[in-house]
């Protein structure tokens, strides 16, 4: 799975359109929908950031990386 498809998937999980995501994490509505289509190959790690803060989520799980649970990464 490819970082647009965990970002699409876990907007939807939250229940958020892309646009609300895109006002939650501070960025433009262009950049989330490049990024979940794929046609961002090498997105900014801020926006990364900040995508993964507005899902709750870690930047390193958009990423496809293991991560530490959320009580341990702090």
């Amino acid at each position: 799975m490819n970082i647009g498809s965990r970002v699409r998937t876990a907007r939807k999980a939250k229940g958020l359109t892309q646009e609300e995501l895109a006002r939650r994490a501070g960025i433009n509505l262009n950049v989330v929908g490049l990024l979940e289509r794929g046609a961002t190959l090498d997105p900014h790690v801020s926006n990364l950031r900040n995508i993964a803060h507005a899902l709750d989520m870690q930047t390193g799980e958009l990423l496809g990386e293991p991560t530490l649970p959320k009580a341990l990464a702090r």
